[in-house]
């Protein structure tokens, strides 16, 4: 059960609240020192960057379960992929705890159809 939660808490700090905004305010400091927010093409390139390198995080975990292929290495990098940029645009537009909830609601959905096949 804690599993469920790790990813929505300490995944989310470390990727958004820590790496995030930090490619967020080298962007801002080196291209817009003088504003007072950076601009939205700032964000996107944060939010890129996490999610890449949050799709490369998991690389690990992936390599337990499966062999790593060309087809397993893509659809990592896809999925999760997709949803680093579900979380950072949720870290950018509302807050970290909207990020960490929309994480560890995933992982529960996940965790549920794990459970459900096990029953079939």
């Amino acid at each position: 059960m804690g599993d469920i939660f790790y990813g929505g808490i300490s995944e989310e700090v470390m990727m958004r609240w820590g790496l995030m905004s930090f490619v967020a305010w080298m962007g801002w400091r080196f291209f817009q020192h003088r504003k007072n927010r950076p601009k939205p093409w700032i964000m996107w390139l944060s939010i890129l960057i996490s999610s890449l390198l949050f799709g490369v995080a998991h690389l690990g975990a992936n390599t337990v379960l499966a062999p790593l292929t060309w087809f397993i290495f893509f659809r990592m990098m896809l999925l999760n992929g997709i949803a680093g940029i579900a979380f950072g645009w949720l870290f950018w537009k509302r807050s970290l705890e909207a990020a960490m909830m929309a994480h560890a609601t995933v992982h529960i959905v996940i965790t549920m159809m794990v459970w459900l096949k096990a029953m079939v």
